[in-house]
């Protein structure tokens, strides 16, 4: 199973804001899970909805 991160983990890895992270999780912009009513991503999941995004 892999790792999963918080939306702050996320957000340092992308160079958003947190609360960017969270509107596109709500969205559907990006892949993510509820685990206990919080967020959690899948780095490699994001990173390759994204890419396709941009590839689009």
């Amino acid at each position: 199973m892999r790792e999963l991160l918080t939306a702050q983990e996320l957000a340092e890895l992308l160079g958003k804001h947190r609360e960017t992270i969270y509107l596109m999780a709500q969205s559907g912009e990006i892949p993510a899970v509820k685990v206990a009513g919080r967020w959690r991503f899948d780095p490699e999941a994001v990173m390759e909805k994204l890419a396709a995004a941009v590839t689009r």
